[in-house]
């Protein structure tokens, strides 16, 4: 993870060796089983204990993976408690000390909590009556006065909480070392000169000036937020203000972690190199998938414009069990995607070689990829009309457009979504009419479960007047960077 003058740009010579070094480096991951990794670190975000919904038993799931594992340390990137109140975040460490007691595996080896605050914790909003009626629901749950309530607010008393729950001093940024590896943990905070919303870390940049960093080994960093102009589409929501990515470009070694988005670890853009290594940890409870798409929900920035009642539920999952597992090894650092309640692989591991050239997860490499998803030789698309309800539950008549999911072959990738086009026939001309686009209901689970077939649900009024004859549908299965594969016609 060393700089150099090609590991940010994608010369013809590197174009050539992308192929068979990405391979490589996958070899020595499946290779990497067989030998003893030097760290092993589980991975969580955005756990939002909330006692009123018994969350302990997902956390506890995911912690006793974990175990089974044999990692050394547990990072999770903020938002330990859903509603920011002391009684949660206690929660949070009583289920830690049940499956880690003395901070000790089942085998007796030990094991390191690398936690931090996240806006949930500590931003002073997430307990009061008017975050989707919490405050009720908190009075009802813990049996006292909203005035009990705010009193217990982690926002008033952080440093005096986080020492209750988890047995070890607070600090705005913590450096814990495991090892051999140093680990920067950057809490949520906010209120300060500079930082009224808590979008930045105050005095990081002097802090990694002062840690005394090997620039020979890697290390890792963890905020809540996401690292603006990283990871995720353009302008994604949820991004700090850009001052982490400017400090941490001054270290090609550094790979960090966020949290706070809740998206899909099934999605490629959740992994992004440039001048460090960023990755956005997923959530185990709700995921939100990418908006823009019928079975999603609109971007917020774009509400007031985007105003069509949806065709089709949003897939939002509840719990989604996603959780990762790095292990570090001295050529490269393995991130592996799984589902906690299994332990099933979610999607390939994403593998970070530690050499000078060989950057696979730079925008121009990620995009030089070619390989695209494909359905199966056998896939049939089906079109049927019924009687049906959207979003604002008024029922009309709906076409359906279905089709088996592409799942991930030797050769090809599992799809990201679905573009839907509507052709309609003019003069013996096929057009385009209107086109959505879709998940797959089971984008949240592993490959292995994707068995539900995909829809695509269209409202008959907005296809117009064509007769059954002069209207097909054409579906492509994408990746995450929009690229389509091969497509299907009805």
């Amino acid at each position: 993870m060393k700089p150099s003058e090609n590991s940010l740009t994608l010369t013809r010579k590197s174009f050539l060796g992308l192929g068979a070094a990405f391979c490589l480096s996958r070899a020595q991951a499946v290779e990497g089983v067989k030998k003893k990794a030097n760290l092993r670190v589980g991975l969580l975000a955005d756990i939002h204990f909330d006692l009123a919904k018994d969350t302990s038993v997902h956390f506890e799931t995911a912690l006793r993976d974990f175990d089974r594992r044999k990692c050394d340390a547990v990072l999770i990137c903020g938002d330990l408690a859903q509603n920011g109140v002391e009684q949660q975040l206690l929660q949070v460490g009583e289920t830690w000390r049940k499956v880690f007691p003395g901070n000790r595996r089942s085998d007796g080896a030990p094991i390191v909590k690398l936690f931090h605050y996240g806006d949930h914790d500590t931003g002073g909003y997430a307990h009061t009556k008017e975050f989707f009626q919490s405050g009720e629901r908190l009075m009802k749950a813990y049996g006292c006065s909203y005035e009990e309530i705010v009193a217990s607010c982690i926002r008033n008393h952080r440093a005096e909480t986080w020492k209750k729950a988890f047995d070890e001093d607070f600090a705005p940024i913590i450096h814990k070392t495991v090892k051999g590896y140093d680990f920067i943990l950057a809490n949520f905070t906010s209120g300060e000169p500079g930082n009224r919303g808590g979008n930045n870390t105050p005095g990081l940049e002097d802090f990694l000036k002062t840690a005394k960093l090997d620039p020979a080994k890697p290390f890792f960093f963890s905020q809540h937020r996401a690292f603006r102009g990283t990871i995720g589409e353009k302008d994604i929501g949820g991004q700090d203000d850009g001052r982490s990515t400017q400090a941490l470009s001054a270290f090609p070694n550094c790979l960090a972690f966020c949290g706070h988005l809740h998206r899909n670890f099934n999605d490629e853009k959740m992994i992004w190199q440039g001048g460090f290594t960023a990755i956005h940890v997923p959530t185990l409870r709700d995921v939100y998938a990418e908006p823009d798409r019928e079975n999603t929900v609109p971007p917020k920035a774009r509400a007031a414009q985007d105003t069509r009642v949806r065709e089709m539920r949003s897939i939002l999952q509840t719990p989604s069990w996603q959780c990762g597992v790095m292990e570090v090894f001295d050529d490269r650092i393995v991130v592996e995607r799984r589902v906690a309640d299994t332990g099933a692989e979610l999607a390939p591991a994403w593998v970070i070689p530690l050499e000078e050239t060989v950057r696979p997860y730079t925008p121009e490499n990620r995009l030089a990829v070619a390989v695209r998803p494909a359905f199966p030789v056998d896939a049939r698309v089906t079109v049927v009309t019924r009687k049906g309800r959207n979003r604002a539950r008024r029922e009309h008549d709906q076409v359906v457009v279905t089709f088996p999911p592409a799942r991930a072959t030797a050769t090809t990738p599992r799809a990201y979504d679905y573009l839907v086009t509507a052709e309609v026939r003019e003069k013996g001309v096929w057009k385009p009419l209107l086109a959505r686009a879709v998940f797959s209901p089971g984008c949240y689970r592993p490959d292995a479960e994707e068995t539900v077939p995909v829809t695509c649900v269209f409202a008959a009024a907005e296809l117009g007047p064509a007769s059954k004859e002069d209207l097909r549908f054409s579906v492509v299965p994408r990746d995450s960077f929009g690229r389509a594969g091969k497509a299907l016609q009805s």
